[in-house]
């Protein structure tokens, strides 16, 4: 196994040099979040043959303990495997309800959580980080949503709020526009907003940096300055 284990390990590393790829996995909420960075990498180097995957954060940790992904952007990753080497980036973008503004729920004053608790809820499958973090804050209130839907696709889901198939959870960012323009409507909720806290730059700690990956973690570190900072191992 561990023959095999440094194998992989040797076979990957030489590709990314060969071929000069890069494999990138994003969470599904942060895709669009991240849509100027990803340009900005191509416009800086168009050598390098980017594919970039989406998922829930979970997955695609292992996926890049596979060897499958050289670097993935995610929601908080707690506790974390010693196998990786974690950058984050601090953000003070919140997550949000969304509703279609016909749903039946108060528009004057915040709904407390366990009135909130009783309508379906629209979230991210198992493994992502947006889902631990709401179910978090319903379980230390003693509560548990009816999850009516776990999307992946952050259309999809605006579409089901939009047929008023419940209340959808959802990363500020990515519904500014629609809300703005009064397709979707924002809940509040008592106690506060929901952060997302930080988003976690992750690498495997058992591959050496290929040129494409540090080209990668540079561009990112030239979009977020200052606030990239390196997590101290495990």
């Amino acid at each position: 196994e561990e023959l095999l284990h440094q194998a992989v390990m040797t076979e990957n590393f030489l590709k990314s040099y060969r071929f000069n790829n890069l494999s990138v996995g994003i969470a599904s909420p942060l895709m669009l979040y991240f849509t100027g960075l990803i340009d900005k990498f191509k416009e800086l180097h168009p050598s390098i043959r980017l594919s970039v995957r989406e998922g829930p954060s979970m997955r695609l940790v292992e996926e890049l303990l596979d060897f499958k992904l050289d670097v993935c952007l995610i929601g908080v990753l707690f506790p974390y495997n010693k196998r990786i080497r974690l950058y984050r980036i601090p953000t003070d973008e919140p997550l949000v309800f969304l509703a279609s503004p016909e749903y039946p729920l108060p528009c004057d004053t915040p709904m407390k959580w366990i009135e909130l608790s009783s309508h379906p809820l629209i979230i991210q499958p198992e493994g992502s980080a947006s889902r631990a973090i709401v179910l978090h804050h319903f379980m230390k209130r003693g509560l548990e949503p009816v999850i009516g839907a776990e999307v992946d696709n952050i259309e999809l889901a605006k579409e089901l709020v939009r047929q008023q198939k419940g209340v959808a959870l959802m990363f500020e960012p990515n519904v500014r526009e629609e809300v703005a323009r009064g397709g979707l409507r924002m809940i509040r909720v008592e106690d506060g907003e929901i952060k997302m806290g930080a988003i976690d730059v992750v690498i495997n700690r058992e591959v050496r940096q290929s040129p494409s990956t540090e080209a990668f973690l540079m561009t990112i570190k030239e979009c977020f300055g200052d606030r990239v900072h390196e997590m101290p191992p495990q």
